[in-house]
Formats: C-alpha cells, sequence, structure tokens
C-alpha cells in the first residue's frame, strides 16, 4: 500500500505523592523523548542528553530463533484493574486473544495480542505482546508516503524493493512485535506470500509523523534500532523537518534549505542527495523522481541493475 499535530518533545509529567517526604516521574517507563537534543535544543542551551550521545542509543537485542519468533504468553501474574476479569484469580494464563475489551493488559496498559491480529487493512500494530492501534493518516501523511516510495521505487538498484505500510518482523526474546514502518527500502522478496511479514531488515525505513504521537514513534524507533536497522528517516510533517538516525550515531536534523544524503542502493540513475524541500512539495518531489528519470537517463547511460 503505498499509502500522526504536536510538539517534537516534552517532558515527563511531576506527580507528588501523598507522602511529603517522596515524589516520583512518570510514566517510570519512558526516557526523555527522543527529540530532547535535536540541533534546535542544544543551541537553546538544552542539555538534557549529552551532545555526543544519541537519544537513540540503545542495547542491541538478539533475535530469537525462528522457533521462538511467537512465544506463548503463559505466566502467572495479577491482573491488572483494567483487564475485565476482576473477580478471577490472581495466577492464571493470560488471555491474548478473544474480544479486544475481554483481553488482558501488558505492563504498558495495552491490550495483549497475537500475530494474527496484524492482517491488511488491521487497526493494529504488535510491539512485544501487546497491541498498539495505529491512526488514520491526514492528507500530508499520504502525499509524504506517496512521494518517497515512488522515489525508493524508481532510483532503486536491482534487487531491491521499495514498500509502504508493511509489517516487519520484529519479535525476539521479549515477545512477538509486528511493526509497519511508512515506507522501507528492502533487498527483493522472491515469491512474496499475502499477509506474510517482512523477515529481512531494512536498509531504509521512514516513519512520517503527522499523527504519531512521540510515545508511539519513539517506540517504534527503539525497537528498529535494537534489531539492528541501519538507518531511519523521521519526517516532521508540522516542522517540515526530517531527523535521520543512523545506528550507533547521534540524530542529524534537516531543515528547509537543506538536502539530505541518500544511500547507495538508491543511485540508480545518479540521484545521491534530496533536498528537505522534496519531502512536502508534490511538483518538488515529482523532478526529483519520475522527472530525474527523463532527463538523466539518456545522459548516465545507465541501465536497470548496472
Amino acid at each position: 500500500m503505498l499509502f500522526g499535530s504536536d510538539e517534537r518533545f516534552d517532558r515527563d509529567e511531576l506527580q507528588i505523592s501523598n507522602n511529603p517526604h517522596t515524589f516520583f516521574l512518570l510514566p517510570l517507563s519512558l526516557s526523555p523523548t527522543p527529540w530532547a537534543n535535536t540541533m534546535e535544543d542544544l543551541e537553546k542551551g538544552d542539555s538534557s542528553v549529552p551532545e555526543n550521545d544519541s537519544p537513540w542509543s540503545t542495547d542491541v537485542g538478539k533475535t530469537a530463533p525462528q522457533s521462538a519468533r511467537f512465544p506463548s504468553v503463559k505466566q502467572p501474574v495479577k491482573l491488572s484493574p483494567m483487564s475485565g476479569a476482576k473477580n478471577a484469580q490472581s495466577n492464571r494464563t493470560l488471555r491474548n486473544t478473544g474480544p479486544i475489551e475481554l483481553r488482558d493488559v501488558g505492563p504498558n496498559g495495552r491490550p495483549l495480542g497475537t500475530p494474527d491480529d496484524c492482517y491488511d487493512g488491521s487497526p493494529w500494530e504488535l510491539h512485544r505482546g501487546e497491541l498498539v492501534e495505529t491512526m488514520s493518516a491526514k492528507t500530508i501523511h499520504s502525499i509524504v508516503m506517496m512521494l518517497l516510495g515512488a522515489l525508493f521505487y524508481n532510483h532503486s538498484r536491482r534487487g531491491y524493493d521499495a514498500l509502504c505500510d508493511v509489517y516487519c518482523e520484529l519479535s525476539d526474546e521479549k515477545g512477538p512485535s509486528l511493526r509497519a514502518p511508512d515506507v522501507v527500502l528492502v533487498h527483493e522478496i522472491k515469491n512474496p506470500k499475502k499477509g506474510e511479514p517482512v523477515m529481512t531488515t531494512p536498509l531504509l525505513a521512514v516513519e512520517v509523523r503527522a499523527t504519531q504521537s512521540k510515545k508511539h514513534l519513539a517506540e517504534k524507533v527503539k525497537l528498529y534500532l535494537e534489531h539492528d536497522w541501519p538507518e531511519i528517516w523521521l519526517v516532521h510533517t508540522d516542522q517540515e523537518e526530517v531527523e535521520v538516525v543512523r545506528q550507533g550515531m547521534a540524530p542529524i536534523v534537516y531543515r528547509q534549505g537543506m538536502e539530505i544524503q541518500l544511500i547507495p542502493e538508491l543511485d540508480r540513475y545518479g540521484l545521491t542527495t534530496l533536498p528537505v524541500a522534496a519531502f512536502f512539495d508534490e511538483e518538488l518531489g515529482r523532478q526529483y523522481s519520475h522527472e530525474w528519470i527523463t532527463k538523466h537517463s539518456e545522459k548516465l547511460g545507465e541501465k536497470r541493475g548496472e
């Protein structure tokens, strides 16, 4: 399928307990959001994250073997009041199938699920056994997906596929995960089966932030990096900026008037950089897609796959 608006960064809320000598931060599980140290924040003197440290930095997770990709959830737990089973015994197998409203919830307060909940047209993604509801795309979201999907398709070398809004396999020992980036460039998938997720690591992934919340996007990117995805583009539609996150490096924010370096696998017709403006302007975007190919194919003398 070729085809979420809020600020990029805010602080965790501070809540004071009834005990005057204690306080705690909510939510406890969240670190400062990933955009805390963009260039703009650093210029303003925001030092919440060291300048030489990537806010996306994380330990790389180990991928579980094929036989353990979808572990069953069978561990005794104390049920949450949100689980819909308040009168049940405190220790029993968690409910991760059936009507969503009757399922147990995970540590993040979201309903439990399985890969069967993720199908073409499904509103759900799966994050380590918990279901994450996706938001309906805005017009600008669809436009950016269309422009980048077409650009990746037209400029990729032979042996690579450009895919939009497809599930990618990201399960590990912490639980089953199926997340759907907006656009990915992957090694060619031979004889793809309908409904089967992408099993290979994308060379480049794009997330368009128009309706996605900061927490939702940060969680996805952290998982991508834990699974060794080498490069992710975060397209911030409100600011018309592109944040490039590379494995093991601090993120870089590209603004209007700047150009982003393309990966070598997208140089089929000699295009090596892309202006930030082309992400948000349909007419300009076409100049670097179909029109670029028309103008430069004969001059470059390139054919697909060379």
